[in-house]
């Protein structure tokens, strides 16, 4: 899937928006055919077309050549992430 996120604007994105790639996965029997590539292509392709072209993506190891070979490069602020418990009831 793809979607469009909203940030303060900056030189590499004058309006704010960025897309981010999330939840490709390919069953096993299934890789190494090119589905995963041609997901990526078709899903930047769909964001370009929208006007977007700061693409973001967070690879899992097995995912990364498929990333790479798309254009993607490591980003220069890695990802952290927070999960906190929902509030007791």
């Amino acid at each position: 899937m793809a979607w469009v996120t909203y940030h303060l604007p900056g030189s590499r994105w004058p309006d704010g928006r960025r897309g981010y790639l999330d939840g490709i996965v390919i069953d096993a029997p299934a890789r190494g055919r090119g589905h995963a590539r041609r997901i990526v292509d078709e899903l930047v392709d769909w964001l370009h077309g929208a006007g977007i072209h700061s693409v973001q993506l967070h690879a899992s190891q097995g995912g990364k050549p498929v990333s790479e070979a798309a254009g993607f490069v490591t980003g220069r602020y890695p990802s952290m992430d927070l999960i906190t418990a929902p509030p007791a009831r």
